[in-house]
């Protein structure tokens, strides 16, 4: 059996839709609790505001860095990587080795790759990030590799 594959990813369509549920619930949980608390009306809506602000910048700085990637496993266990930028160049192949933080589950990889100049890589890897085969056998290839002298050190099957 070979692991050599070449997937090209998609920036996922449910990481935004989650951060905005989870920036709703944060927000009303907030506002709950403030209109609990004993602070004058002017703080808590200032504190409020701030909070949401945070979180419209932290949405909007996801969706301006929402790029896509090329991962490239050959039958031997290397990797390379190509990040590819919002008008859709794809930069030069980097490289890369599993790093120890790396975790994979059955349906979210948390990948840091480090390259050979010591810059480190991450990607979260979504299923609706790509076809369900190609997720499968992009999982099966790292998990190959982790056990082949990988260096991830957490894994679940």
């Amino acid at each position: 059996m070979s692991i050599a594959l070449n997937i090209q990813l998609k920036p996922s369509r449910m990481l935004p839709r989650l951060l905005a549920g989870m920036l709703i619930l944060s927000n009303a949980a907030l506002i709950l609790a403030l209109s609990m608390s004993a602070l004058p009306l002017s703080l808590q809506i200032f504190l409020a505001a701030t909070a949401l602000m945070c979180g419209a910048r932290a949405f909007h700085t996801h969706q301006k860095k929402n790029k896509s990637a090329q991962i490239h496993i050959s039958g031997s266990g290397a990797i390379i990587l190509r990040m590819t930028g919002a008008s859709g160049e794809i930069g030069r192949g980097l490289r890369v080795r599993l790093d120890t933080r790396s975790t994979m589950w059955s349906k979210v990889l948390f990948l840091y790759l480090r390259a050979e100049d010591g810059r480190m890589y991450s990607l979260l890897i979504l299923p609706d990030s790509l076809d369900v085969e190609s997720f499968r056998a992009l999982f099966v290839a790292l998990q190959w590799i982790n056990r082949r002298g990988g260096t991830s050190r957490r894994a679940e099957k």
